[in-house]
């Protein structure tokens, strides 16, 4: 559990910077996260409803993504995409 909340935390962040709530169409492929408040240690943090995608991703897909996100000039979406591999 406490390696999910990290997870739901940077999912929502980045669903902020790259999904536009007004156009966006999830369809079949994305289930809606509900917003609410949880408790993460001694801590409570509320999040915002976002879509997360139904399938996985695989470590390669995700690389593949940082790459693109280079490419195209996005520097600031690719800081806060990126793996912080401190632990």
């Amino acid at each position: 559990m406490k390696a999910l909340i990290p997870c739901l935390i940077t999912l929502f962040f980045l669903s902020l910077s790259f999904i536009n709530p007004k156009t966006f169409n999830p369809g079949k492929e994305y289930s809606l996260v509900p917003s609410g408040t949880l408790a993460y240690g001694e801590k409570r943090i509320t999040i915002q409803r976002f879509y997360i995608q139904k399938t996985e991703v695989t470590n390669k897909q995700y690389r593949e993504f940082l790459s693109e996100l280079l490419a195209e000039g996005k520097r600031e979406d690719y800081e806060k995409a990126k793996v912080d591999s401190t632990g």
